[in-house]
């Protein structure tokens, strides 16, 4: 859990002036007052505690950390450019071992998202269609090991690569697709129908394309399986002469077959 406190703006100023500035009120001050000032007071005169200097570390009036020193009693800081110097690289190296930490904790972010995707997740580069990255979904729908997958052609799994190399030049374009539906292999030879959207993204500092497919074969099958159910339905009423028609109550249309068409004579 976090913690905020009241700074005064003359405290704020020495923090964020780059300096080492003295802390008149001791480890109370130093506290934000969350040490009761006894025990302070106690504290300092047990361990002979002198002065004590702190320096904020800033970025564009934003505080990220400092550094204390805490000196004995009749002591002196010797050398306060030199300290303050080294000090300010500290704060420098802090920066960036944050930055750092913050960039991993991203990419932590990011792989968890992209691992627990539902869809299959690729990114690869336009020329060439080479896979630079997959996740588990992706390998899984294609059926490779990541390893067989990451530094493959898509080429070498697409059913109409022409299509696929103009709506890759039109990605480029836009800088996104959406909803482009085409047919891929996998590892064994079926075909995957799939449903894709895509952006371009920088990757790893190069232009690469990032692309979700959403494997609607099961879709596609069903839907074929409705056609060919109905083309069979056309052509036994066209051999018994038989139709269908159907009345919409609410809207109060009719449909009629093609064969009622015919029975009745009517184009």
């Amino acid at each position: 859990m976090g913690m905020s406190f009241v700074v005064s703006e003359e405290a704020w100023n020495g923090l964020i002036s780059g300096k080492l500035v003295r802390v008149p009120g001791g480890i109370h001050e130093l506290s934000f007052g969350k040490i009761p000032k006894a025990a302070c007071d106690a504290l300092e005169k047990l361990a002979g505690i002198g002065n004590i200097l702190v320096m904020g570390f800033s970025k564009k009036g934003e505080l990220y950390g400092s550094a204390t020193i805490i000196m004995r009693k009749g002591c002196e800081l010797k050398n306060l450019d030199i300290v303050e110097t080294f000090l300010r690289q500290a704060g420098v190296a802090l920066q960036h071992k944050q930055a750092e930490e913050a960039l991993k904790q991203s990419e932590r972010e990011y792989r968890g998202l992209f691992e627990s995707a539902h869809d299959a997740i690729i990114i690869f580069t336009p020329e060439g269609e080479i896979i630079l990255d997959a996740n588990q979904r992706a390998c899984n729908i294609y059926g490779f090991d990541r390893s067989e997958f990451v530094g493959m052609s898509l080429e070498k799994i697409s059913k109409d690569i022409p299509r696929g190399k103009r709506e890759i030049q039109a990605t480029l374009n836009k800088g996104f697709y959406h909803n482009f539906e085409t047919v891929q292999y996998r590892k064994d030879g079926t075909e995957i129908f799939l449903d894709i959207n895509g952006s371009v993204i920088d990757y790893k500092g190069n232009r690469a394309i990032l692309s979700i497919n959403r494997d609607i074969t099961e879709r596609k099958q069903v839907e074929e399986a409705l056609k060919q159910s109905e083309e069979r339905l056309k052509r036994a009423q066209v051999i018994a002469h038989l139709g269908n028609w159907e009345w919409n109550i609410k809207e109060n249309t009719l449909s009629w077959s093609d064969e009622i068409y015919r029975i009745f004579s009517v184009s």
